[in-house]
């Protein structure tokens, strides 16, 4: 193996640890659960220091009581039972929330484009396709097979604001070890296309200053190690649907009606008595970003969001075991909720999510150190699923 091979399998062993696959969402939020753990600590540090307390987030504590109590560890298998049996496969999906977003749509003109027989582009679905989101970005990796053949290759595809935002193409990263070239669209756009022995890249600038690239590699690294024996898409292919202006970008989803200083209140009481909460002002879908202190010292952080029902967002469709640890749903009152416990390295912690009528609420804690604390998962619960959060 050479050096340019090991580095494109260590490329590729990175792209595994994509987000995992939340309510479209969430992933929307993408770049939060990366940032999460460093800006925890970065509250952790403001909180050392008066100077720097008086400039962050102060958002009050919970019930009082007289003295801080100890973090109960022992397992409850009453609260646990939800989260602790594996389930690699959520029933009674509702169709609409992959519907509802642009990358199906956006996988149907595809497929329009280069596969209008649907022998290799596969449907999208949130089981199979991720999202990938950015400041003024949007994108997945579509599965892409040939009949008869175990390989399975992928159809990456993203669309940007600007080429400053396109920020997962190969001829801006080097990914794929791609040489790319100036070029044309159908149209006269302008354009680049880049090629390695199994890659083929494009990027289009679109009229209104979208920029859409797209990539086909025959091995989609992320779920295979298999490659597929190849294509017969050309270049031209991939330019002229790079250039269909129906791969536009769509406007921000709609922010949840939660006013999140009433949520802070309330997670303020999961956290107990004793603990304060310190965070980023919320904004968009996030409602709390920060941490738990007791004493000045972390005990856990803390990611908590919402998102419209009416967008098409619902509770997450399936359980990659590279991303829960273990996952299912639990039943409470009559409704359904998402209990997860989270692998390394996205969200270490449990992860709780509930669909109502209006919205659909995300909370994620993961304990600090070994002197963290744990949540009380049935408090989580009746967080997720108060009423207040659905009118």
């Amino acid at each position: 193996m050479t050096a340019t091979d090991l580095e494109r399998e260590l490329a590729r062993l990175a792209d595994t640890f994509d987000p995992p696959v939340v309510p479209v969402s969430a992933d929307l939020a993408r770049g939060r659960r990366r940032l999460l753990r460093t800006r925890a600590t970065v509250v952790g540090a403001a909180a050392a220091t008066a100077a720097v307390l008086a400039s962050a987030t102060l958002l009050g504590q919970g019930t009082p009581r007289s003295d801080p109590q100890p973090v109960d560890r022992t397992p409850d298998p009453d609260r646990t039972t939800a989260a602790t049996d594996p389930v690699r496969a959520l029933p009674d999906l509702d169709p609409r929330n992959d519907n509802a977003t642009p990358l199906s749509r956006w996988n149907d003109l595809l497929a329009e484009h280069l596969d209008p027989r649907r022998e290799h582009l596969q449907p999208y679905t949130r089981g199979t396709a991720n999202s990938q989101t950015g400041d003024g970005y949007l994108g997945s990796r579509f599965t892409w097979t040939n009949p008869g053949e175990d390989g399975m290759g992928m159809l990456v595809v993203g669309v940007a604001r600007s080429h400053r935002a396109a920020w997962d193409s190969p001829c801006k990263t080097g990914a794929y070890d791609v040489t790319c070239r100036d070029a044309r669209g159908p149209d006269g756009e302008p354009a680049r296309v880049g090629t390695s022995d199994s890659v083929t890249t494009v990027e289009v600038e679109q009229a209104d200053g979208d920029v859409v690239t797209l990539t086909l590699d025959l091995l989609f690294g992320n779920n295979s190690l298999v490659p597929i024996s190849g294509t017969d898409i050309t270049v031209e292919q991939l330019l002229e649907a790079a250039a269909d202006e129906r791969l536009d970008l769509p406007e921000p989803p709609p922010v949840s009606s939660i006013d999140p200083a009433e949520f802070q209140d309330a997670l303020a009481t999961v956290a107990g008595g004793g603990r304060e909460l310190m965070g980023f002002p919320a904004g968009g879908a996030s409602l709390f970003e920060g941490g738990v202190f007791e004493k000045r010292r972390q005990v856990a952080s803390v990611n908590a969001d919402a998102f419209p029902v009416s967008a098409g967002y619902g509770l997450p469709s399936a359980c990659p075991e590279k991303v829960y640890r273990s996952c299912g749903r639990r039943e409470v009152d009559g409704v359904q909720v998402f209990v997860a416990r989270d692998r390394q390295p996205y969200f270490p912690g449990t992860e709780v999510v509930f669909a109502g009528t209006e919205n659909v609420v995300r909370v994620q804690w993961m304990r600090s150190g070994d002197g963290g604390a744990d949540p009380d998962l049935d408090e989580l619960v009746a967080l997720v699923t108060d009423p207040r959060w659905q009118t």
